[in-house]
């Protein structure tokens, strides 16, 4: 056993990344007695034995001894991360929860999260709650079941996104039975996933908006347009992406239809997205009328009209145009006319408008020709057509309109393409290259009708033509405007750059053979009728070779440049640039940067801020030890700036060396010495007792003590004293809040909260007096400790209290009405009903013009129920009004039906419609 006790200490002298593996091979090869003893001798040792007694048990899977650790203050930390990777009992986790601190339930959350501990993380909810704030029990909703998320989906805003995240019919049902407010991308999601039931929506003002509505109309036409019909509604709809699949939209009648397109009014003028469902006849008559109204106004179109005529026939649109050319006008209307639906003709319409205008007129107007021509050929011409075309307004290439022609060379189908020679690309391609005016979107476009070529002919086996064509694609990819990487991909969700072309060339390896070999006899330089020979502007072998093998979609190997190593022995400034690596990766060098005087020496450079606060944990036990003394050394240095004194306190792990500079400090330094040791330190009476002498003191280092105590109150275990606390809180009450809550609050919010920590019968009369007087005369942080007056017993006590400042002014109304209802739910749940209490709340509510729901509990008990709904009734009034339909909904369904509970129902309905609303709602 002294042998492997040794080996154990050997190895725990090592660095982290060189001990880990060393030491778990080393512990699973012992029998349980050897491991059992050396583990016994390191926890007699001090903290870094007792930790690396840990790391063994851990490697060991010694579920025992990891929850021993759980249950030591010292060690739970440490055994937090072990229990991430062996599982442990829920008892031992539950028990962290409700002796730790905060940062150790953080550490218990995220084991629930990380091993899905649906059941677990359900379970310890309210407990997280109630000891640790609601902050870090939001953590667990991502883990928890749909349940628990929907019973407190109404009151925690987190717990409602992750509600509508995964389950989105709850999340709706919440939504209706709450009147909460929703999202439009909220409703959106609703009327997608569950349309039938987000029909519900509709009876709140502006609880859709257009893009719901879209989804509705998508979904659920016809019981849409049953509602809308139904309550004589129109809505605003906006322009959304059409679903996959069959639509219900399209098997509507052609009535209901034309009924629901006249009730869904389009959010743009120019967009009508039910205008694709309508009838063809009736579209076609739409349309016509349209072109109608566009020829007396000096064909001026009305927005939208293109993307209307995108949406018919081929058939349909040639005949509307062709009604549309029929009319004689004079040459300027008919230049007009072509211009405003020239996108929509075929070739022979187009030419025979060209020649009954003539010549053109200028540059500008011969270019638009060539432009729409190119456009034409798209609606359905023939491989040979395109071909002549092309060359026909080869001039294109050469002059300013070459973006446009390229554009539309670029939507070409493929089916097109296989005629075109390629001297036409070689032209448009090298003088898309050659030309200044060139931007990356026309390279883009030009790769693309490129890469479209290439395709047609590798599918007709023409390996001739392709690895020409490929040689157009190589200069593309070779000119300077283009920053080119194959290997780069626009991250989920986003745009692709503009100066990234598209996906290289997913071809065979024996096609790719053939199109090496083929590509040897290509020249890269051309002819065109008007530049004569066009040099190639920039050859470069290599370049050209490596942008081939990618496209051919061969990756060829680069040698890495050598890595510079990393040193301690250079100037300070470079060593300063190593640091981080030095401390998370090359800990052998740590040694090394401690010891020189400049990186140590505070006044030259931060030598705290550069390391990572998880670094340490990797270094050697001596490296630490080393590395605190330099914390020390900066946290004793006044000339220093206070924060980075204050930073390295934070750091520092040994609580006795960090006691040793209180005596000494003040201020800020002092304030962060205390909150420091509180939370590392062992929670022991003298520790309790030091910071009870702190706390007794004014400014900063009183606060810091106040709030090291509530930290050293969870951590200690009980019973925990309460004589010497209850005498602090009295002698605050005269000598500090007096003092100093009528110009900061930041005490009296302390206290209230340590207040709030006590049990009831910490018997604390006078202290309740007093703070009722102080809450009085407070401003801003008095609505915050109002809430914490909630959690104080007696409760009627605290009702009067809170009751008295929400009378006091009306800007703290909305904040007292929460504490009310929260000392009412308590009431309610624990059956102790107060109609006294009842009546003036209920008189509150309804003077807030807000006019909010009021909160009345979870009543499991329908005979309370059937009383406090039968009181509710005869007070009146809108709150009781809206709390009687809500305190009904919770009695089941079943009892609802009896005729008792139905005459319960008509009177509340008679109460207000408010209410007669809501229980609607419900129902439906």
């Amino acid at each position: 056993m002294l042998e492997a006790l040794s080996e154990v200490r050997r190895l725990g002298s090592l660095s982290f990344a060189k001990r880990g593996r060393a030491l778990a091979l080393l512990a699973r090869g012992w029998d349980q007695a050897t491991a059992d003893g050396v583990m016994a001798a390191l926890d007699g040792g001090d903290g870094d034995e007792r930790r690396l007694a840990l790391d063994l048990a851990t490697y060991r899977r010694d579920v025992a001894r990891i929850e021993k650790a759980l249950r030591d203050p010292t060690m739970r930390r440490a055994a937090l991360s072990s229990a991430r990777r062996v599982p442990v009992s829920d008892e031992a986790l539950l028990q962290v929860l409700r002796e730790g601190n905060r940062r150790e339930a953080r550490g218990v959350v995220l084991i629930m999260r990380s091993h899905r501990l649906v059941a677990q993380a359900t379970a310890v909810i309210p407990l997280v709650i109630t000891r640790h704030g609601v902050g870090l029990a939001t953590r667990l909703f991502a883990t928890c079941d749909l349940d628990t998320l929907e019973h407190d989906a109404a009151e925690y805003e987190a717990a409602w996104r992750e509600l509508v995240t995964r389950a989105p019919e709850r999340g709706l049902r919440v939504a209706l039975a709450t009147r909460r407010k929703i999202t439009p991308d909220e409703a959106t999601l609703f009327c997608t996933r569950t349309p039938r039931e987000a029909l519900a929506l509709l009876v709140r003002q502006d609880a859709l908006h257009g893009w719901a509505i879209h989804a509705l109309v998508m979904a659920c036409p016809a019981e849409l347009l049953q509602v809308l019909r139904r309550n004589d509604w129109t809505v605003s709809l906006a322009n959304g992406p059409l679903p996959s699949g069959l639509l219900p939209i399209s098997t509507l009648p052609a009535e209901d239809v034309l009924e629901l397109r006249n009730r869904c009014k389009p959010l743009e003028a120019s967009a009508d997205p039910l205008f694709r469902f309508l009838p063809l006849t009736e579209r076609e008559r739409l349309l016509g009328a349209e072109l109608e109204q566009a020829a007396t106004a000096a064909w001026s179109p009305r927005p939208g009209m293109d993307a209307r005529l995108a949406t018919m026939p081929p058939a349909s649109v040639t005949r509307l145009t062709a009604a549309a050319l029929i009319p004689p006008v004079d040459p300027d209307t008919r230049r007009k006319r072509l211009q405003a639906i020239e996108k929509h003709l075929d070739l022979a319409q187009l030419r025979s408008e060209h020649e009954a205008l003539g010549a053109a007129r200028d540059r500008g107007e011969r270019a638009a020709r060539m432009v729409a021509l190119v456009r034409s050929i798209r609606r359905g011409a023939d491989p040979a057509t395109c071909a002549s075309v092309l060359a026909e307004v080869e001039p294109a290439w050469h002059g300013s309109s070459r973006h446009l022609v390229m554009a539309e060379l670029a939507q070409l189908p493929d089916h097109q393409v296989s005629e075109i020679p390629v001297q036409t690309y070689r032209d448009a391609v090298l003088t898309t290259v050659q030309s200044r005016e060139s931007n990356a979107t026309t390279l883009a476009q030009a790769e693309r009708a490129v890469h479209k070529a290439i395709g047609s002919a590798i599918l007709r086996d023409n390996i001739t033509r392709a690895a020409q064509l490929l040689g157009l694609l190589v200069q593309v990819r070779l000119d300077p405007r283009v920053r080119w990487r194959a290997d780069k991909a626009p991250a989920l969700g986003q745009k692709p750059s503009m100066e990234v072309l598209p996906s290289p060339l997913r071809i065979a390896d024996g096609v790719a053979a053939q199109l090496h070999a083929a590509y040897e006899g290509v020249r890269l330089d051309g002819t065109t009728p008007m530049l004569g020979p066009v040099a190639v502007g920039r050859y470069e072998p290599e370049a050209e070779r490596l942008i081939l093998d990618r496209l051919l979609g061969r990756t060829p190997k680069t040698p890495r440049p050598p890595r510079k190593p990393v040193t301690c022995g250079g100037p300070l400034d470079e060593v300063m640039g190593y640091v981080p690596e030095i401390s998370l990766k090359e800990t052998a060098l740590v040694d090394a940067l401690l010891d020189r005087d400049d990186t140590t020496d505070p006044h030259k450079t931060d030598l705290v801020a550069a390391i990572s606060p998880s670094a340490p944990g990797r270094w050697t036990p001596s490296q630490r030890r080393r590395f605190t003394q330099h914390l020390l050394r900066v946290a004793r240095d006044a000339t220093l700036d206070l924060s980075r004194r204050v930073k390295a306190i934070g750091r520092v792990e040994d609580a006795p060396l960090l006691l040793e500079l209180l005596p000494g400090a003040a201020g800020p330094v002092a304030a962060s010495i205390v909150a420091r040791c509180a939370r590392i330190a062992p929670p022991t009476a003298e520790l309790r007792r030091l910071f009870l002498e702190r706390a007794r003191k004014s400014g900063v280092v009183g606060r810091a003590a106040m709030s090291a105590l509530n930290v050293l109150s969870e951590r200690m275990p009980g019973p925990f004293d309460l004589a010497p606390y209850r005498e602090l809180l009295l002698s605050k009450d005269c000598a500090v809040v007096n003092a100093e809550a009528r110009t900061s609050g930041r005490v009296l919010v302390q206290t209230v909260d340590s207040l709030s920590r006590l049990p009831d019968d910490a018997g604390l009369p006078h202290w309740q007096a007093a703070l009722a007087r102080l809450v009085a005369a407070a401003s801003g942080s008095g609505t915050w400790a109002l809430a914490r007056l909630a959690r104080l017993a007696p409760r009627p006590r605290a009702f009067r209290i809170a009751l008295g400042l929400a009378q006091k002014a009306a800007g703290l109304r909305l904040m007292a009405a929460a504490s009310l209802k929260e000392i009412l739910d308590v009431d309610l749940v624990e059956v102790r009903f107060a109609a006294e209490l009842w009546s003036e709340y209920l008189a509150l509510v309804d003077e807030q013009p807000a006019r909010r729901i009021p909160s009345t509990g979870k009543l499991k008990d329908p005979g309370l129920a059937a009383s406090l709904i039968d009181w509710l009734i005869q007070h009146g009034g809108l709150a009781a009004a809206l709390s009687a339909a809500e305190l009904s909904l919770q009695v089941e369904k079943q009892l609802r039906d009896s005729p008792a509970w139905r005459a319960r129902l008509d009177a509340i309905r008679a109460m207000h419609a408010d209410a007669a609303e809501r229980l609607l709602l419900a129902d439906t």
